[in-house]
């Protein structure tokens, strides 16, 4: 018999969205799902757009809201708490399923291959549309991806893989509010515990837009949220070793300076010390090849905002000639 699979859509204010979302879920081509959507108290028409769903199919479900006042992670950790599948995908209330064979075919590959984590592309919904594509292998062994995360093509560009549920459950996931990036911590711990599997077609569609938390993130937020690598290091120690776990945390640290530099915060030195000691490694050092790394990223950052800055007052300056020369 198929086994079950559980479709988790934690949901807040998004109505509109969210009828897109759960519609690609029952557009799936695999029968044997549960679809469980846990509203975090919505004050638009949320709670009448899940019932007209739950109307409609008897494998859809209404979860109890959690207590009030329940942040956004922890909405997903409690749906994550109903779904009594196999395997498990979290589906964000403003994304939805672009392949509806997605689940049939993720199913397959996860049973076949025995393992425990199954990684798809996705079309990231930016104002130009752009396709991700890992081209890894089929099967990667979880220690290779985990160490080379975040560079070259090693990589998750959504959140809605699939994945084992009781193995996720082992991680203790979305455990912490302050921690946005809790969906890569949960699958770089998985990594210690399996294998991972690619999936290459984009199966998702990533809404990308100005209210998704990950384009809202301030450098507080980052401060705290950077500790998502101190949490996967202590629990991947126990399987790779800890000094090959300080080594990964180190680069960790590079790249995620890289991900703040890159969404235009031009981050301090002081901020990035506080960084560094938020995840252990104040006084531990880095290495000649990481600051040359992080310089690098840095440097791009500034002669990148130099650029818009010219660009910008040269297209002022444009202007304001134009608005002389226009007869009055």
């Amino acid at each position: 018999m198929d086994p079950l699979i559980s479709i988790l859509v934690p949901t807040y204010n998004r109505s509109a969205l969210l009828r897109r979302a759960l519609g690609s879920v029952l557009a799936q081509t695999y029968a044997n799902i549960e679809l469980l959507i846990s509203d975090n108290h919505s004050s638009d028409d949320t709670p009448a757009v899940a019932a007209e769903f739950v109307r409609r199919d008897p494998r859809v479900r209404l979860l109890p809201s959690p207590p009030s006042d329940t942040p956004a992670m922890h909405n997903i950790r409690h749906v994550l708490a109903g779904a009594q599948g196999k395997y498990a995908v979290v589906l964000a209330d403003d994304d939805f399923f672009l392949d509806y064979r997605y689940i049939e075919a993720g199913v397959s590959i996860l049973e076949s291959q025995q393992v425990g984590l199954l990684v798809p592309d996705c079309v990231i919904g930016r104002p130009v549309r752009e396709a991700t594509y890992l081209a890894i292998s089929t099967i990667t062994p979880g220690r290779e991806f985990f160490f080379g995360f975040w560079r070259g093509r090693y990589h998750i560009p959504v959140m809605s893989n699939l994945f084992d549920l009781e193995m996720a459950r082992r991680c203790d996931p979305w455990n912490d509010p302050k921690i946005l990036y809790a969906d890569l911590e949960l699958w770089l711990k998985m990594m210690t515990l399996t294998d991972v599997a690619y999936y290459r077609y984009p199966a998702v569609y990533y809404h990308f837009h100005g209210q998704n938390i990950v384009s809202t993130v301030s450098m507080a937020m980052h401060k705290e949220n950077i500790r998502f690598i101190d949490n996967t290091a202590r629990f991947a120690a126990a399987t790779f070793g800890e000094q090959a776990v300080l080594e990964w945390k180190k680069a960790m640290l590079v790249e995620y300076w890289r991900t703040v530099i890159e969404e235009g915060h031009g981050p301090s030195f002081r901020d990035m010390a506080e960084m560094r000691a938020a995840i252990g490694l104040a006084d531990e050092p880095l290495g000649w090849s990481r600051w040359v790394r992080a310089a690098k990223y840095i440097s791009r950052h500034y002669r990148k905002a130099r650029k818009n800055y010219y660009r910008a007052r040269r297209r002022g300056l444009q202007h304001a000639e134009a608005m002389q020369a226009a007869p009055t």
